[in-house]
């Protein structure tokens, strides 16, 4: 088992992609009022741009189905709602809403580790199978790896962009790291329910990868958190 994706492996198995998608709308729910409490638009941001990336995933690495329509639906309208809560902001107020005791810097530092370690694991599936001239693992019956392309496409670069710009204590950085985090809690989440049920199914899981799994999911939560904890006046 490997962080390939509660959607090609839920395509295999429906209870898997039930499973994660249950808990991660839990989440989102219970994200999404603290964020209406506390007005941080970054927070509600970050649960849009998780199912932006779940169903962008879908519309293009499910094969054919009757919910194609469907799919091309939620990441329009996942789509446009994300740029329209990002464009509710004032950047040039917004890092006066955070407390100076904010561990901006600690942060940072976890969003890039959390960027770098997605890399090496990318990179590692990747890279030998580049050089050899042969298809990746994971690739199976896929024309393409949908979801290591979205994320070097698109995560990845964002959460480096964020560590360094919160680090930097830029604008954007207060911005989209809130973004960051609840988009990685949301689909961490995800992947630990379905490490949990690949377990219970009886199916071999890797005990270090849910080790490092669940450290991230906790960390991401622990400091989405964080950014609310340490706003000041609503």
């Amino acid at each position: 088992m490997s962080y390939t994706e509660p959607n090609e492996i839920g395509s295999k198995n429906g209870t898997n992609v039930s499973m994660d998608k249950v808990s991660v709308i839990r989440l989102s729910i219970v994200i999404a009022v603290l964020a209406s409490l506390a007005s941080a638009t970054g927070l509600l941001s970050g649960v849009l741009g998780y199912f932006l990336y779940t169903y962008a995933s879908y519309l293009f690495g499910v094969a054919y189905n009757q919910l194609f329509l469907l799919y091309a639906a939620l990441v329009a309208l996942s789509l446009f709602a994300f740029i329209g809560a990002l464009g509710t902001v004032d950047l040039v107020s917004l890092p006066d809403r955070f407390s100076t005791r904010l561990p901006r810097r600690f942060i940072a530092g976890y969003m890039l580790l959390l960027g770098l370690s997605i890399t090496l694991m990318w990179l590692g599936r990747i890279g030998p199978a580049l050089a050899d001239g042969r298809p990746p693992e994971g690739l199976e019956l896929y024309t393409t790896l949908v979801i290591q392309g979205l994320d070097f496409g698109v995560l990845l670069p964002s959460i480096f962009l964020a560590g360094v710009l919160l680090w930097q204590g830029r604008n954007w950085g207060f911005l989209l790291a809130p973004v960051v985090l609840v988009k990685g809690s949301t689909l961490l989440l995800a992947i630990v329910a379905m490490i949990i049920n690949e377990a219970v199914s009886g199916i071999p899981v890797s005990p270090v990868e849910s080790v490092v799994f669940g450290a991230f999911t906790v960390a991401n939560i622990v400091l989405t958190l964080a950014f609310l904890m340490y706003t000041r006046d609503r």
